[in-house]
């Protein structure tokens, strides 16, 4: 089902079978791109933000800040590519979750990439966000295991299984919650909008203001 593409989410919104080229959100907003690790996170931000397959994610699209892994992992590439990644991936994580820390500190808008599988990261989320007030919502990239271990292959970086076994066990005890708030993933949520692969594929544009 094509739906209107100027669609400003509130509460919890299911969009995996459903074509959405744009979703609204105000100047204010934080927007959380989570999934398990594969589902394409990285991939949609890319198409929403850049439009080049395989380009670099920018920091900033016009008044836009981008928060991606991906950013601090290619910074660090070129001193520590030569290692391998399970090496120095907890160092780097660390340095993301610092990025997304004084992101949120400088105001939105604002999109952030996390698996959102983490408790602790999620209520950090949360509680600067209400800090600064920014209107917190969630784009859930919903994405079978099959396919993001194919993700994983794709991007030639390899969650451990039992990792990724929690990951996937944890997302979906929170798809369950947070049908009946998005405050029960993510403290302060006001909305939560779940895609799949194909209505990913569909989605273009992030507007705000």
């Amino acid at each position: 089902m094509i739906l209107d593409t100027r669609l400003a989410p509130r509460g919890f919104v299911d969009l995996r079978h459903h074509q959405v080229s744009g979703l609204n959100y105000p100047s204010t907003a934080l927007v959380l791109v989570a999934g398990i690790p594969g589902a394409g996170k990285t991939t949609l931000l890319r198409r929403m933000f850049d439009g080049r397959a395989g380009a670099a994610l920018p920091t900033r699209h016009g008044d836009v800040r981008i928060v991606d892994s991906e950013q601090t992992r290619e910074q660090w590439r070129p001193a520590l590519g030569w290692l391998p990644y399970s090496w120095w991936r907890p160092a780097m994580h660390a340095a993301h979750h610092q990025r997304v820390r004084a992101a949120i500190r400088a105001g939105g808008p604002l999109v952030v990439h996390d698996c959102g599988t983490r408790p602790f990261v999620r209520r950090t989320i949360g509680a600067l966000a209400a800090a600064h007030n920014l209107d917190l919502h969630l784009l859930l990239v919903d994405a079978s295991p099959a396919e993001a271990l194919i993700g994983q292959g794709t991007r030639g970086r390899q969650v451990r299984l039992e990792q990724f076994e929690t990951h996937c066990r944890r997302w979906e005890e929170l798809l369950a919650a947070v049908k009946d708030s998005p405050e029960r993933m993510v403290p302060g949520a006001v909305s939560a909008v779940v895609i799949n692969r194909q209505a990913a594929n569909h989605l273009r544009t992030l507007r705000f203001g």
